[in-house]
Formats: C-alpha cells, structure tokens, sequence
C-alpha cells in the first residue's frame, strides 16, 4: 500500500497504511479547524461594517417612509443588497488577507529565528563536550527523547573531578558569551507584535530572564573560584539544557503544537519500522532517529 508524507511516498503494509491514513486525516482537519479559528476572529472587522450599513439602512428607510418610496424595514435593505454584500464581502476579504500574509511572515521571522538560536546553544553544548572529550551530535533539541539521551551520556561523567587546564578554563568563559549573545539575539526580536499568536510573550520573557539568571550566576562562580572540572562542565551544560530547552520550546510552538506532534511522530515511527521510501529527495523520517 503507497501512503504519501512530507512530500514523500512510502510503501507500507495496508493496516499500517490504514493507520497513517487515519492520523493524517486527523492532522488536516485540526488544521482546518485552526484556520476556521483565525477565520471566524478576523470577522470582527466586518461588524463595524455592518453597524454602518444598518444606520444608513435606517435613516433611508425614515426619509422614504413619509413619501410611500418604502412600506417596510426590508425595501431599503432589498435595494441595497448589491452595496452591503459587496462592502462586507471586500473588508472580510482585505482583512483576511492582510492578516494571513502578517501571519506568514511572523512564523517564517520566528522560524528563522528561532533555528539560529537553537543551533547558538547547540553550539555551545558541542564546545563545551570537546573540552571534556565527548562526542557530540547536533539536534540535541529535536524533541524530548533526544534531549534524555544526551543527558544520559554527560551524566556517564557527572563524577569526574579531573581539574581543567588554564586555557579551557578561558574557553569555557567564552562559550558563557557565546550563549549570552544568542540570548541577546532573541531577547531583541522578543516583542509581543513579533510572535505569533500561540507563543506566549510573557512566558517566553521569563524564560529568557532565568537565562540571562542563570549565565549570571555561572560567571559569578567562575570568578570565585577558578578550579573548574570535569563534573563542573557537566553541571553546567545540565544548567543550558534546563534553562534554554524551555525558551526553544516556546518558541517553536506555532509549529509543533502538543498533540499535533505526537501524531506527527506516531506516523513517522510506523514509516520508519514498517515502510520504504519509493519516491521524493530525501526520507525525513531518517531526521529523527
């Protein structure tokens, strides 16, 4: 059985193709109903419409009156159709499309923001492992379960007392700047009108303050005492890890919102397991495993 995801086609068993059916029928039509959402709130901007309509329908209505023009409330408004339609119908529409196209642009900002900030703190893990030997492979981030087995490998080394060299010790001071600028870099895009309308600003604003805390408290520490570890590093990067994964998350929540993505991932699991990818680029299913 063919079964069609991310721009790819896979071949698949009928039950499980029967499945990953289901599921993406599921995800459509939470789409749909999102976009019905949005929808139904840009009609505000059609009441004020409205509202003038029905003055000038009304106040038509009291001039014809008296001169036997119109015997009932529903004359002015029947000669009037074509003009209510056509104005409530152009402010729906220019409304509707102005804030698509805002909408648009914000997740691709925020997108494209939020991936050089991840990819920032990535890279401070990345340096932060050389210094203690570690190999270490990008998309820490990806989801939970990748964030658990890095976790897993760092806490194999959590009691190693071996001292630093002075020269890492300075390394370590720059990766704590690094991590700051890629903080910098969110906290001046962090503006209410700039995120979308599922992240929450005020969330994301204190989640960026226990950041700015936390490098704060490190660089303190650093200054008073400067016998820095093995286990030193990697409470340190346990610290980035508790305090950043939090930030990203927010950030990325217009497009991987909770239910959403388990299903995203139940379906990618069963291809992964059970299908073969017959046609497209490049397998994404491959991406998270």
């Amino acid at each position: 059985m063919q079964v069609y995801y991310k721009k790819c086609q896979y071949s698949v068993p009928a039950l499980i193709g029967l499945k990953i059916w289901q599921d993406e029928i599921w995800l459509f039509t939470r789409r749909l109903l999102r976009a019905a959402k949005r929808y139904l709130k840009y009609g505000k901007s059609v009441v004020i419409s409205m509202i003038v309509s029905a003055f000038f329908i009304f106040a038509f209505y009291k001039i014809g009156t008296p001169t036997g023009k119109y015997n009932s409330i529903l004359d002015p408004i029947w000669e009037m159709k074509v003009f209510i339609m056509s104005t409530i119908v152009l402010v729906y529409s220019n409304t509707l499309c102005s804030k698509e196209q805002e909408r648009h642009s914000a997740l691709k900002a925020q997108y494209r923001k939020n991936y050089i900030y991840e990819y920032e703190i990535e890279q401070c893990l990345h340096d932060l492992c050389e210094l203690i030997c570690i190999s270490f492979h990008f998309r820490v981030f990806l989801s939970e379960s990748h964030v658990a087995k890095f976790e897993s490998i760092i806490h194999g080394m959590s009691d190693d007392y071996t001292p630093l060299l002075k020269k890492e010790d300075q390394k370590v001071r720059e990766i704590l700047n690094n991590l700051d600028a890629a903080v910098t870099l969110i906290s001046e895009y962090l503006t209410p009108s700039a995120l979308v309308n599922s992240c929450d600003y005020d969330e994301l604003s204190d989640a960026i303050f226990d950041i700015r805390k936390f490098i704060r408290e490190e660089r303190l520490n650093m200054n008073n005492d400067n016998t820095i570890n093995v286990s030193t590093i990697v409470a340190l990067m346990q610290s980035i890890i508790n305090t950043c994964y939090h930030s990203i998350a927010i950030l990325r929540r217009p497009w991987r919102a909770q239910n959403d993505f388990r299903k995203n991932q139940e379906i990618r699991e069963l291809l992964h397991e059970h299908g073969k990818m017959t046609e497209g680029l490049f397998d994404t299913t491959e991406y998270w495993y």
